[in-house]
């Protein structure tokens, strides 16, 4: 035993390695990274210092017997994705004490935007972008670079945002005399913070994401709440629609100037409003 342990030290010093021997990745591994907001988030806020949290009954009663961070009371889409692709539950990139990415990682946070002012106190996009870019410094470290440059560009990469911007501005008080040029110059700007993320995702080894677009955002009970009247507002709706038209563009646009760019596009707003 001795033995044993004296010799995986040596190797560990002969590969040059500051603390452990590098992990081998296995034959065929697919990793998931997920970036997001409510729809996606598998725990992130319940470590953040925000009221955007569920961490008490009814969520997570129908399937983890205990609430586990999600918005639902059960499963959520990157966890029948893990399944699918047997892998194990991808963890939240917040738990402590957890720093094996091979598997993937969730960055998702409730109520985050891509634009950093929608919902202080969450995880907006390119602080989730941040993290990533610190998962990846870590797996060069653990597994090497020529593995982490596999798993990196073998990866499926998961984006459902945007949705919390827009129901932001549905949502502010003086949404009602905001013109139609300030609202297009909005969505503009979101599309732009989103754009620059993929870019940054691509750079760093990112080739194949999936996405999901927004939902009617004026038929969302936040929304309806928020202007005291019956029914789906439509001008909200109508915001949503001409992002999901622009984000369909811009992702055939992606995959025209990035080389080994692929994409998924699920239309989560038919899916609802149908």
């Amino acid at each position: 035993m001795l033995r044993e342990v004296i010799t995986s030290v040596a190797v560990c010093i002969i590969l040059l390695l500051p603390a452990t021997c590098l992990r081998r990745l296995p034959e065929n591994h697919v990793a998931l990274f997920i970036f997001g907001d409510s729809l996606l988030d598998a725990g992130n806020n319940l470590y953040l210092n925000t009221s955007a949290k569920t961490n008490y009954f009814p969520y997570g009663e129908t399937f983890f017997k205990h609430p586990t961070g999600r918005v639902c009371d059960g499963r959520i889409v990157p966890d029948f994705i893990a399944e699918y692709a047997k892998l194990p539950l991808i963890r939240p990139y917040l738990e402590p004490g957890f720093s094996n990415y091979t598997d993937g990682i969730n960055f998702a946070s409730a109520g985050a935007g891509i634009l950093p002012e929608t919902r202080p106190g969450t995880i907006h996009l390119k602080l989730q972008l941040s993290y990533f870019e610190e998962v990846v410094k870590r797996l060069r470290q653990q597994i090497g670079d020529e593995d982490a440059h596999r798993l990196l560009s073998d990866a499926i990469y998961l984006f459902s945002m945007g949705g919390n911007d827009y129901m932001a501005l549905a949502t502010d008080p003086k949404s009602s005399v905001l013109t139609a040029a300030y609202k297009k110059t909005f969505m503009t700007m979101v599309l732009g913070n989103f754009t620059t993320v993929i870019k940054e995702v691509y750079a760093l080894g990112g080739r194949k994401f999936a996405f999901q677009n927004v939902g009617p955002i004026g038929c969302m009970l936040a929304t309806r709440a928020s202007s005291g009247i019956n029914g789906c507002l439509h001008d909200p709706s109508v915001l949503a629609k001409m992002h999901n038209v622009a984000l369909s563009r811009l992702l055939r646009k992606l995959a025209y100037q990035k080389a080994g760019f692929s994409y998924a596009l699920f239309d989560y707003y038919t899916s609802l409003a149908m």
